[in-house]
């Protein structure tokens, strides 16, 4: 299989993804997501010109709720995973190649994986809150206590209805060389209500 370059040399209808080589898919894929997640900035920001923050940051909740809900099932789907998830393990490999995590320029997630059911997610690099922190400080409070916790709660609950999380630590940070926000993953198998610890 030869270089993208010459996959795309001159234009052919029939050319396909599949003839392209690995290296290039993977550049082309960090692309798509990089376009991903700047049209959700772009929709934002002509959205809060229209109506004002706040009803821009109700908005932008129901989208990612809603994109969540759409996208998790597919990508669990492409990798075999039937939902909801045996475990946190299987939860971690959606996440893992989910647009927003397979561009480590713009976010950074190391996992602590305390057990199966039992997991601590640390974001250590978070582009959308560098730009909020640069720019409009006062909506931080607003995108991370309110809309990021409900996204996240409505991701685990598409992921398995009882996964539970909390976020240990949410910005505003004391300085910007802080982690951007933690979180505590658990899933509940058990009927007594007490988390799995195997």
């Amino acid at each position: 299989m030869g270089h993208a370059r010459d996959v795309f040399s001159s234009y052919d209808p029939t050319t396909r993804l599949e003839d392209c080589p690995a290296d290039f898919l993977a550049k082309l894929a960090r692309e798509y997501a990089r376009s991903y997640l700047a049209m959700d900035g772009i929709w934002n920001g002509s959205v809060t010109r229209r109506v004002g923050e706040n009803e821009a940051m109700e908005c932008e909740l129901v989208v990612w709720q809603r994109m969540a809900n759409y996208l998790l099932p597919r990508i669990a789907g492409l990798l075999g995973i039937e939902l909801p998830v045996t475990d946190l393990v299987e939860a971690l490999r959606v996440w893992q190649i989910t647009p927003d995590q397979v561009v480590p320029d713009v976010y950074t997630i190391e996992y602590d994986i305390k057990n199966r059911y039992h997991v601590v997610g640390t974001v250590t690099k978070c582009a959308t809150l560098d730009r909020f922190e640069k720019n409009a400080p006062g909506m931080i409070k607003t995108l991370c206590h309110g809309v990021e916790v409900a996204a996240v709660v409505a991701q685990c609950q598409i992921l398995h209805p009882r996964m539970g999380v909390t976020p240990l630590k949410l910005p505003p940070r004391a300085n910007p060389g802080d982690v951007a926000c933690q979180w505590e993953y658990k899933l509940d198998l058990r009927s007594g209500g007490s988390p799995e610890t195997a």
